[in-house]
């Protein structure tokens, strides 16, 4: 069962849920999304956020892209085309907001 309202998390809206697929993105841009926030916890799928950047940026969307989860570097961020990486969450909270801030 969806919530009503989208949850928050430290003064931030999420939508969810957080699977990417072809043409999802559209659904991003209908929302509003400013950011988009990939993890992954295991190689295996982290050399899916390749993809999933250039799905974002040939759709057009004007987000930021942060990447992050156990196996992911901030070298591998830069290698895939992501604008920021975060080694966990509560940094990722951080890196967003002063995100968000440059860009009003």
């Amino acid at each position: 069962m969806r919530p009503s309202t989208p949850p928050t998390g430290r003064g931030l809206r999420q939508a969810l849920p957080v699977t990417c697929r072809a043409g999802r993105n559209r659904n991003e841009r209908e929302r509003g999304a400013q950011v988009i926030a990939l993890s992954a916890l295991l190689t295996t799928t982290m050399i899916q956020m390749q993809e999933a950047v250039r799905m974002i940026r040939t759709e057009g969307l004007n987000v930021k892209v942060v990447v992050g989860g156990a196996p992911v570097t901030a070298a591998f961020a830069g290698e895939i085309g992501a604008d920021g990486y975060a080694e966990d969450a509560a940094s990722a909270v951080g890196m967003v907001k002063e995100a968000l801030k440059a860009n009003q």
